[in-house]
């Protein structure tokens, strides 16, 4: 009796997730373990955020609590910067299967992968190094490497120790 109850909650689970997504075609929700919210609509998890619904995104825009973008400087082609947001190429990213997130062929790199507060996120050639991969954790983007959070310091990209900290907070969205 008790596994039939446990089968017959299982299919209402299915039930109720199939109609609802009916309903709300741009929401993916994934039980766990930890959402992922990438444009406030779209839902995934920590384990793999790669699938389905940021692979579904060829270009994405990572934008700041105050709606600036990140972007990688012009100036320099190393820095990583918080900016008004505009669709130029310095502000276009991919998620890449390899947990690498990358801008313009260069990667997110945690500099001299530095595990220390105030570490600078800088672009540099991919080279499949663990200071290199990325997870997204809520609103936070995180170091595989040393598990601290992407922070915006005076306008640059740094690493933190993870906080409820709003420079630590970031929205994931198409890429105009």
């Amino acid at each position: 009796m008790l596994s039939l109850i446990y089968i017959l909650n299982k299919m209402l689970k299915f039930i109720i997730l199939v109609s609802s997504s009916a309903l709300l075609t741009a929401c993916i929700v994934v039980e766990s373990p930890v959402p992922v919210v990438v444009n406030k609509e779209i839902t995934t998890t920590i384990d793999n955020p790669s699938i389905p619904a940021l692979n579904s995104l060829r270009t994405l825009q990572i934008r700041t609590h105050d709606n600036r973008c990140v972007e990688l400087s012009p100036f320099n082609q190393k820095e990583l910067l918080a900016s008004r947001c505009q669709s130029t190429s310095h502000q276009k990213f991919n998620y890449n299967q390899d947990k690498s997130i990358t801008v313009q062929g260069k990667c997110l790199d945690v500099s001299g992968a530095n595990k220390n507060d105030g570490a600078q996120v800088i672009a540099y050639q991919c080279n499949n190094q663990a200071n290199q991969k990325w997870f997204f954790d809520g609103y936070r983007i995180r170091s595989q490497d040393s598990g601290k959070c992407l922070d915006i310091y005076n306008g640059k990209m740094k690493m933190y120790t993870c906080s409820n900290n709003r420079g630590q907070q970031f929205t994931i969205i198409p890429s105009p």
